[in-house]
């Protein structure tokens, strides 16, 4: 059988008895071309050829001199002019837009790409330095130059692949260095696109050279070179520079291919450092998916093992670490035995002493929370929850009587109505009487104005959505009251005013549409002070009003009073009405004397739930489920067991709607407050 060997410029078979030698193909392709001989060499276009660099399938390279601006180049050209196919000048171009769209220092940079009379060409940095290739002998044992050098091209490859080109031509010979021996990567003429269908050259050849392809390339399944298969030929050269030889040979193309496809490369020699010699196998696995995730990644490892620290191809042990840790530093590491033993006898005091003492801060924890507990104060929920979390992260495992005891103390908190300050907005009051009503989302506010008139604002911005003055004509007393004279539907469309006129003993109540500022509806109720509109949780369907002889009265929607409640021996300062889950209320702010009560509407009469004395009034407004009372101080000093010395700030305390009991006091308003909603 007549043997069979490698074309070392094409990579195709050639046989020595056949052609005196010469490749057949590498002999077609220099007759369809028809390159300027050495003689015939002189002004291409622009550029001055100086002599011929190489030739091969992808086109022929010149040395060429560029006269603007004035440099030495690389100049590629596919000769041919008109026999040359319309794939080849597609794969031509294809070569041309990858290195063009890779600016990296260890990239050869593209120049130029054009057309002279017919030829297509395209010119790129000239390095005079020759491939690895030629250089290979120089780095025999020279480990950290070899890494260093990979590590390079490595991320050379990597910022190829993050722009979605593929080289699928790395070998020695496409890996370039110029005057100052930094190295290029080359040669993007097998070069194919992510996401890119098309493969210009699987019909004319193996893709790459046999030595260092993938074995997904040497089995031409072009649907599986991805940029694993970079990967694996950036492994195939690191191997040859460690080992002097490349890691699959063969005696022909086809032994080659089968070693690639079934074969696992020979073990490099003892001399090599391990971590190296196992960095660069790791590429050479036959699952792309062992390989390293990405050419970056090997490019990171080298760095890692230039540095003496542990490289991530293989799991290491903590004695590793440790042994790689001493390598790098045996001075420190020398010092650290000799003080280990006093330092682990110190330790163990300490830890020791420092259990007992964490104990000890647990049990103050979860007394704190138990103290705090016991106050009505905004953010109570909050403040024993964090004092229990810290308690618990203060040892393993609280000792058992302590655990019971914080068990206990977390049902508590979360028993307890969470109040705390969300945000906190400034509400543009000018020329306002600084009584407002707020929409469900804070968006808008209804706010009293001198001389009878209100208007509905924008909370962000302060601007008059829409003005509503008193009625024309008639002498009107506006009702100073917080949010009894006048309320903003929950969705900032709709608001509803009270209006008294003394000399006709009748209160008048109007509903406006926000945004035309049209009058939906009007109720006048005979013989009562200002009444109150209904509540928004539902339609308006009726009010409540107060007589002149300080009781309440319900009335129907047009104005008709059902029945009164209330005694008559107190002074109603505020009327909030409540219609939801909870049923039907009213609750009542009183002066004279101070005082806060809750009437039930649900029966054919009214009920009194229950009353409390306070030390001054306030505004009220309920939750929307009806289980919570929330009560604005106009003056400091409201609870019953306070002294009646001020405070220097004013709180908005949270009543239980069913008993009456305080819960939560809301501290830090530095004026009276006005409106408080939920």
């Amino acid at each position: 059988m007549m043997s069979t060997h490698l074309c070392p410029t094409c990579g195709s078979p050639t046989h020595p008895r056949e052609l005196q030698g010469w490749c057949p193909v590498c002999l077609l392709g220099d007759a369809l071309q028809s390159p300027p001989s050495q003689g015939e060499l002189g002004w291409f276009g622009s550029y001055e050829l100086l002599g011929e660099i190489s030739r091969g399938g992808m086109g022929v390279v010149y040395r060429a001199r560029q006269v603007e601006p004035a440099r030495e180049v690389a100049l590629k050209a596919l000769p041919g002019g008109a026999m040359v196919t319309a794939e080849a000048r597609q794969r031509f171009q294809l070569e041309a837009q990858a290195m063009a769209r890779l600016e990296h220092p260890a990239i050869l940079p593209i120049y130029e790409l054009g057309e002279h009379e017919g030829t297509s060409f395209f010119t790129m940095k000239y390095a005079t330095g020759g491939t690895l290739a030629q250089h290979l002998p120089e780095y025999a044992g020279q480990w950290r130059r070899i890494a260093e050098l990979l590590a390079r091209v490595a991320g050379a490859v990597q910022f190829a692949h993050e722009r979605a080109v593929l080289h699928r031509d790395l070998k020695p010979g496409n890996i370039l260095f110029d005057e100052t021996g930094a190295a290029f990567v080359s040669d993007f003429g097998l070069a194919k696109l992510l996401g890119d269908d098309r493969d210009l050259t699987r019909t004319l050849t193996l893709l790459g050279t046999p030595h260092y392809m993938a074995p997904e390339m040497a089995r031409k399944d072009g649907a599986s070179v991805t940029t694993a298969s970079d990967v694996w030929s950036l492994g195939a050269v690191l191997y040859e520079m460690l080992a002097g030889q490349q890691p699959f040979r063969g005696d022909g193309l086809t032994a080659v291919l089968r070693q690639v496809e079934e074969n696992d490369p020979s073990p490099l020699p003892p001399a090599v450092p391990r971590d190296l010699a196992v960095i660069a196998l790791k590429p050479l696995t036959k699952d792309p998916a062992r390989r390293y995730a990405s050419a970056g990644a090997m490019a990171d490892d080298l760095q890692r093992w230039l540095r003496g620290e542990a490289i991530l191809a293989r799991p290491v042990s903590k004695l590793e670490k440790a042994r790689l840790w001493v390598r790098r530093n045996p001075a420190l590491a020398a010092m650290s035995g000799l003080a280990l033993a006093s330092v682990f006898a110190a330790a163990l005091l300490l830890w020791q002493s420092n259990r007992q003492l964490r104990q000890s801060l647990a049990q103050s924890l979860v007394e704190q929370a138990a103290l705090a507990g016991t106050q009505s104060q905004a953010g109570t929920q909050t403040q024993m929850l964090r004092l229990l979390r810290e308690a618990a992260v203060q040892v393993v495992q609280l000792p058992r009587l302590l655990q019971a005891e914080a068990r206990t103390q977390a049902v508590a908190a979360l028993a307890l109505p969470e109040m705390s300050v969300v945000q906190s907005r400034a509400v543009f009051s000018e020329h306002n009487e600084g009584y407002e009503s707020f929409s469900a989302d804070f968006s808008r506010y209804a706010a009293a104005r001198v001389g009878g008139a209100f208007a509905v604002l924008d909370t962000a911005t302060g601007q008059t959505v829409r003005s509503f003055d008193p009625p024309a004509g008639e002498e009107s007393d506006w009702v100073q009251c917080s949010q009894g004279a006048f309320r903003l539907s929950p969705d900032g469309r709709v608001v509803a005013s009270a209006f008294h006129f003394p000399d006709r003993n009748v209160s008048l109540t109007k509903i406006y549409a926000v945004e035309t500022g049209a009058l939906l509806r009007e109720v006048s109720v005979p013989g009562a002070s200002p009444a109150w509109p209904a509540c928004w949780a539902h339609a308006v369907d009726g009010f409540l009003a107060r007589r002149d002889d300080g009781s309440v009265v319900e009335c129907d929607e047009r104005g008709q009073e059902k029945s009164p409640f209330s005694s008559q021996d107190v002074h109603v300062a505020e009327i909030v009405p409540y219609e939801g889950p909870m049923g039907r209320a009213v609750a009542i702010t009183l002066y004279d004397p101070p005082g806060l009560a809750v009437w039930d509407l649900a029966g054919p009469a009214p009920v009194r739930r229950w009353q409390i004395p306070l030390l001054s009034i306030g505004t009220l407004a309920w939750s929307a489920d009806g289980r919570w009372l929330a009560f604005g101080e106009h003056q400091p000093g409201t609870t019953p067991d306070e002294s009646a010395q001020a405070r220097p700030t004013h709180e908005v305390l949270i009543f239980d709607a069913l008993s009456g009991k305080l819960t939560t006091a809301l501290p830090g308003h530095p004026v009276p407050i006005s409106c408080v909603t939920w």
